[in-house]
């Protein structure tokens, strides 16, 4: 792939401009007496689209900006069967942790663009937000899921939506880490889902698929530090509750958690058992 960039005339123009998500790689910036007023980026060999600054532009965190959402975006258009009863689904798996199993856990990520700190893909206006979602293995039986709006839903409009619980498993992912819970670690999980996530409501802010991926890594390190979320159009900040951060971070720092195994060639998620 040809990696160099042709110069821009919006590098040059008088028209302030900035450019629409993506990583903040090989950039210009536009000036008019000699104050900045823009950015022109590029990336591989194409100038990324561009749009004239506004007091809606907001920049994410970590040096990549963040995509600016409008009228016509939806985000969670997450595909698996949804669990009318997450109770019944992960019975078999809670009923090990009474008989005091220990645990294997496999972390998935479907990140927008592997594996930087972005909150969306540019494709189809940020529409594409990644997915997070989780395998729990105890007593011979396992259990893959995430935590989903029950529909796709406009981000402008309200930043909740009704949960549900999805089946994921055998569902593509581009970052796995696998890890031990002790029997203790995973009754916290479990009790962590039971009483902050089934039958609340889901936030892409505060509560959704990543924040549980976050959850259950903060038992086993405690004192990692996930990366601050900055949405766009002025929605507030979460803390690891986006895939795309939440890859970067463990991209970056998966040696922090002990004995875990990383695999960042993809694949697909384990069946159920």
């Amino acid at each position: 792939m040809n990696t160099t960039a042709t110069k821009s005339a919006l590098a040059d123009s008088d028209d302030p401009k900035e450019c629409k998500l993506f990583v903040n790689q090989r950039c210009t910036p536009t000036k008019k007496n000699g104050k900045i007023t823009g950015m022109v980026c590029y990336y591989t060999d194409q100038v990324l689209e561009c749009f004239t600054l506004n007091d809606n532009t907001n920049n994410g965190g970590g040096g990549s900006s963040t995509p600016i959402w409008n009228s016509l975006s939806k985000i969670y258009n997450t595909s698996g069967n949804k669990l009318a009863d997450f109770d019944d689904f992960i019975i078999d798996v809670r009923n090990a942790a009474n008989n005091g199993s220990a645990a294997q856990a496999n972390v998935y990520i479907k990140s927008p663009y592997p594996f930087q700190q972005i909150l969306a893909s540019s494709q189809a206006n940020g529409n594409n937000v990644g997915e997070s979602f989780i395998a729990l293995s105890a007593g011979g039986f396992t259990r893959v899921f995430g935590f989903y709006p029950t529909r796709e839903f406009n981000p402008l409009s309200v930043s909740w939506a009704p949960s549900v619980f999805i089946d994921k498993s055998n569902s593509p992912y581009d970052l796995q880490l696998t890890f031990g819970l002790t029997n203790q670690q995973l009754q916290s999980f479990l009790n962590i889902i039971s009483s902050q996530y089934n039958n609340h409501e889901f936030s892409i802010l505060y509560k959704n698929d990543a924040t549980l991926v976050r959850d259950l890594l903060s038992i086993i390190n405690p004192s990692f530090n996930f990366s601050t979320v900055q949405y766009p159009n002025n929605l507030g900040t979460g803390v690891g509750s986006c895939s795309g951060y939440l890859a970067y971070d463990i991209d970056n720092n998966y040696s922090q958690f002990f004995m875990a195994m990383y695999d960042n060639t993809g694949g697909m998620a384990r069946p159920n058992e």
